[in-house]
């Protein structure tokens, strides 16, 4: 009889809690319907906010683009040490572990927050830390304070990267798939850009030297060193044109339009989040929010699963080709 009655007392509790949660889904619903006279697949965006989300596109991808194109210069920097064989394992395994360990926390939070300040922030920081990498080309300093140092930056960059790529792709998506669709388009462009810029880097570093010059060169690294500076320090004046032109989208009437009702219907679902923890608290310990959740979670995953195998097999060609040219380098030095 007492398991019948507590059995009961739990589907009654279960119930309530459902009603909640179905009351204020209702209550978000309606004021979005009030709030947002526009869908977001509707609106229009001109070509000069299209060309600052490419820029974003862009800038997701170039602190991994620019490490792997460093490399060459880290190597040499390390040439004849124990360091050599196995640095290029460590700084790519620093970066991607680290990227996803907080790639989980960014992406999980970012519908509390606004975009902005994580787009501002993780951008500037991108840039410092860029620019820092390209200053170590006039540094001399011990071999194992460059490797601390250099794999330091590139778990910093791992984590602002993270940060960044989450609040960009949320604020695009507040445009409309064509935002979305030109971030990709962004994300794809950056190879050609950074194999171009690469060519160019290596040929001024070596310009103006004799046929006989660059053996000694290769020898002090000299020429790796020029053309990292310029790689990174191009690198470094385009993401402080990433945070330039974010500033600049910000002012603009169709980001306002856009960005306020999302804001607002942030506040709301904040305060109706506590309002409906307090009632759950009354009635139970609520493990249904959590299951709830959980499950979404779940079915966001199967839809993206061809995309997120799409993106492991991509960073598996790259860590591949990655290990293949630091391999043949070494092999060479020997």
């Amino acid at each position: 009889m007492s398991n019948a009655f507590s059995s009961s007392q739990d589907v009654h509790i279960n119930a309530s809690i459902r009603a909640i949660h179905d009351e204020a889904e209702e209550q978000l619903d309606v004021e979005s319907f009030v709030d947002e006279p526009e869908s977001s697949a509707e609106v229009v965006i001109e070509p000069r906010i299209r060309s600052v989300f490419f820029i974003f596109g862009c800038a997701q991808l170039l602190p991994w683009n620019e490490l792997i194109t460093a490399t060459p210069y880290f190597l040499s920097r390390l040439a004849g040490s124990s360091y050599q064989s196995t640095f290029a394992s460590y700084l790519s395994t620093s970066f991607t572990a680290v990227s996803f360990l907080v790639f989980i926390y960014t992406t999980s939070t970012s519908s509390q927050t606004s975009p902005a300040k994580r787009i501002y922030v993780a951008s500037l920081t991108l840039a410092f830390l860029t620019f820092m990498l390209a200053m170590t080309t006039f540094m001399h300093t011990s071999r194992s304070f460059f490797v601390s140092f250099v794999l330091a930056n590139s778990i910093l960059q791992a984590t602002a990267n993270a940060y960044f790529q989450p609040a960009a792709i949320a604020l695009a998506s507040l445009f409309g798939p064509i935002a979305v669709q030109t971030v990709m388009s962004g994300q794809g462009a950056i190879g050609v850009i950074v194999s171009l810029i690469q060519v160019l880097s290596a040929t001024a570093s070596v310009w103006g030297t004799s046929p006989g010059t660059p053996s000694a060169l290769a020898e002090d690294g000299a020429a790796e060193a020029r053309s990292a500076f310029a790689f990174l320090g191009l690198s470094s004046i385009f993401l402080v044109g990433v945070t330039a032109s974010f500033a600049w989208l910000t002012v603009q009437p169709a980001y306002k339009a856009v960005i306020d009702p999302f804001e607002h219907r942030q506040r709301r679902v904040r305060s109706l989040s506590a309002s409906m923890s307090e009632r759950v608290g009354l009635i139970s310990g609520g493990p249904i929010a959590a299951s709830e959740t959980k499950g979404q979670i779940m079915r966001v995953a199967k839809a993206n699963i061809t995309y997120e195998i799409a993106v492991a097999y991509t960073l598996i060609v790259t860590l591949v080709r990655l290990s293949l040219h630091v391999r043949g380098d070494t092999i060479s030095d020997v």
